[in-house]
């Protein structure tokens, strides 16, 4: 019987009583437990999946290993007989730990992940494709069955199972990335001709959320919110490979909770803020809207100009001298004849008249015995510029 590169070997008459039974784990196998979700799928019997808290699923003989929004690690399904050294010949690094069924030597390959991977919705884009990819590449490497769904693995942990714990050491994608050819990951799939779980699962993911995030106010309760949700996934799930239903059924859990109870939309956009009528003629809705955000720019645009007129103004004045129409305009970044346009609005006087007003209140404190300082102190410039403005013709 061939040895398992430095790991030991796995005879073929193994019987599963003879497995150690040690009270204390392997530290890959603590490391497995310490990972696992709360509450994960489990079963006894493939097609009879339920949810348990975590110290009863791990009685059981399948169990998820991933949680519903973070890629703790890489699972692949050997479908083969005998596969217990096939990474090895793939030239792959060690799984962590190898469970294999006891008469056939099937087996599931567990892979560490250092950096687990966010797949909910704050996650990042490009480290799911990227785990994604590598997914595949290792798929395609191993020739492993791209139907796993990756959702329940042979629970390393129960005692029917022959278990081979290698390492508790954690991979970077990076480096799984340099131990296959990349092009095997066929980057140009289209989402439904993806066969990674991981590939199937973003894209069902990524397809779910965003028509969550607007279908959300159509419904006033949870519950039926969560049907619809559940509608739509299983919908959305048209893959030439389809999840199956109990991962379909995670990931419309996943989206309708964060959805429903966090999602609280963007202020960059609005649509249907004006509650138009849905059998109102599209050219109407057209002109209407068009008028309304018209209306909202030349709103906003005069109170730039506002305030940089007051900006402007108080500048100026330091200076012991009027705004001009340019420095306004500077000021708002808007061209000089939206100043023009808009001076009545903004009661704009010319900067003769501006002048002319503030020396006529520099000599009005003056005739009440103010003294310089005071006089520029109310018209916000400077002692000496205060005299200035006042006597000048």
């Amino acid at each position: 019987m061939r040895q398992l590169s430095a790991y030991g070997a796995i005879p073929a008459d193994h019987p599963v009583t003879a497995l150690p039974q040690a009270n204390v784990l392997h530290p890959a196998k603590e490391l497995f437990v310490s990972r696992l979700p709360h509450r994960p799928f489990c079963s006894d019997e493939l097609g009879t999946t339920r949810i348990r808290p975590a110290p009863i699923a791990q009685t059981m003989r399948y169990i998820q290993v991933n949680g519903p929004v973070i890629q703790n690690w890489l699972a692949f399904d050997i479908d083969r007989e005998n596969a217990g050294y096939d990474w090895e010949d793939a030239g792959l690094p060690a799984p962590n730990i190898i469970t294999l069924s006891p008469k056939t030597r099937r087996c599931h390959y567990l892979y560490a992940l250092d950096v687990p991977v966010n797949t909910g919705p704050s996650g990042r884009r490009g480290p799911i494709a990227f785990a994604a990819a590598v997914h595949r590449a290792m798929s395609a490497t191993l020739d492993a069955d791209a139907g796993y769904a990756g959702l329940l693995t042979k629970n390393p942990l129960h005692g029917h199972w022959m278990v081979h714990s290698l390492h508790a050491r954690t991979y970077l994608l990076d480096e799984l990335a340099g131990s296959v050819d990349m092009r095997a990951a066929n980057t140009n799939l289209r989402p439904q001709e993806d066969r990674s779980y991981i590939g199937r699962n973003v894209a069902l993911f990524d397809w779910l959320r965003k028509w969550a995030y607007r279908a959300r106010e159509r419904h006033q309760s949870y519950s039926g919110w969560f049907e619809a949700v559940q509608r739509q996934a299983q919908a959305m799930n048209d893959f030439d490979n389809p999840l199956q239903e109990r991962e379909v059924r995670a990931i419309s859990r996943s989206v309708a909770k964060w959805v429903w109870y966090r999602y609280t939309g963007t202020s960059n956009v609005q649509r249907g803020i004006m509650a138009l009528p849905s059998d109102m003629e599209l050219s109407e809705r057209q002109r209407l809207s068009a008028h309304r955000t018209n209306g909202v720019r030349t709103a906003r645009t005069d109170s730039r100009l506002q305030n940089s007129l007051e900006r402007t103004v108080k500048v100026a004045a330091a200076a012991g001298a009027a705004p001009s129409v340019t420095s306004i305009a500077a000021a708002a970044g808007v061209a000089r004849d939206r100043v023009y346009e808009r001076a009545a609005q903004l009661a704009l006087k010319s900067g003769r008249q501006q002048q002319a007003d503030r020396r006529a209140e520099a000599r009005r404190l003056r005739d009440l015995e103010k003294s310089w300082l005071e006089v520029g102190e109310a018209l916000g410039i400077s002692a000496e510029a205060a005299r200035k403005l006042a006597s000048r013709a």
